[in-house]
């Protein structure tokens, strides 16, 4: 599946897609992602098995907010230009960030803070 078939089939703007999979914590870091929407396009997927914490979100016009269940997380990542993973907190991250694993298996740039868990990586 091509980047324009993959952003046709999620309803996805055409443009610049920085995208981010996960949980809406404030420990994620997230409205730290926002300037990015001055660039293009900034795709959050959020997990359901999580309630979203309030001020975990940033705010811009140029934010999709993907939420539920998504059965093909592949196409997500193809529908990108760059996965970005911007939590730096231990205490809120898996030891090994596989979002950032799965983007990289599907041929996406990764741009992540420093951390912990992506040193040992």
């Amino acid at each position: 599946m091509t980047r324009s078939q993959a952003r046709e089939l999620l309803g996805l703007p055409a443009g610049l897609i920085f995208l981010h999979i996960g949980h809406a914590r404030v420990g994620r870091n997230l409205p730290s992602l926002e300037p990015l929407c001055e660039e293009g396009h900034l795709a959050l997927a959020l997990s359901p098995h999580q309630p979203e914490e309030p001020g975990a979100l940033p705010s811009h016009p140029n934010v999709i907010i993907l939420r539920g269940y998504s059965s093909d997380l592949g196409a997500l990542y193809r529908a990108a230009d760059v996965y970005v993973f911007p939590t730096v907190s231990t205490t809120n991250m898996i030891g090994t960030p596989l979002t950032v694993f799965e983007a990289l298996a599907n041929g996406l740039p990764v741009v992540a803070r420093s951390s912990s868990a992506l040193h040992r990586w």
